[in-house]
């Protein structure tokens, strides 16, 4: 009876690890063909985020240590292209912290905006923007923003989103090697209601260029 046990336990083992393999190898799948320009899976996505069909489809690492930004008292983060072209995209790929619109409720924490806050449709917002030094707003597109000249609502994506793509619509801008880019909490940008605000998001950023 023991024997028998034993036997049991270890082709049961054997069994979840070739599960657990089936399922790393699927992801694997999944993540290549999200990222290959030629797949539907991609396409798609792109599609899906509201992304110009312009763009390469390459998305370019920025930088090496977290960018960083808060909610309040111009604390924004830097970043710098690596390269001149015609700036398509911009991707930010939350790691850790939180911001919010009132940190006394729990609710109003979130990556990139004001989290559940359901007054006004803001829990659908978000409510980060990338500026040039002269703090003008390249992204997102005015066409996505509705609210306080910051707030915007992006196809496919919410301020909980772990991935969040700001592309533009048709014109994209023009970026020299180098040259530095701010990310901003939106209310911090234009000093709006930022006397609640609170918290800390790091993230990383990638940028993408249109071919043409």
């Amino acid at each position: 009876m023991k024997s028998i046990l034993i036997f049991a336990f270890v082709s049961s083992f054997g069994i979840l690890a070739l599960l657990a393999e089936k399922i790393t190898h699927q992801e694997q799948r999944d993540g290549l063909a999200s990222n290959d320009p030629s797949s539907d899976t991609y396409r798609g996505a792109l599609r899906k985020k509201g992304v110009s069909r312009r763009i390469s489809g390459f998305w370019h690492k920025v930088n090496s240590s977290p960018v960083c930004f808060e909610a309040k008292n111009n604390q924004f983060g830097r970043f710098y292209v690596p390269s001149s072209g015609k700036l398509a995209a911009i991707k930010l790929v939350h790691r850790y912290g939180y911001v919010s619109c009132d940190t006394q409720i729990i609710f109003y924490w979130s990556y990139w905006g004001c989290g559940d806050n359901p007054w006004n449709g803001l829990k659908d917002l978000v409510d980060v923007v990338i500026t040039n030094t002269a703090n003008h707003t390249l992204l997102p597109a005015t066409q996505f923003i509705t609210m306080d000249r910051t707030k915007s609502k992006i196809p496919g994506h919410n301020s909980l989103s772990q991935e969040l793509v700001l592309s533009v619509i048709s014109q994209p801008h023009w970026v020299t090697a180098g040259q530095e880019l701010r990310l901003w909490y939106g209310e911090d940008l234009v000093n709006h209601s930022e006397g609640n605000n609170g918290g800390r998001v790091c993230c990383d950023v990638y940028v993408d260029y249109a071919l043409s």
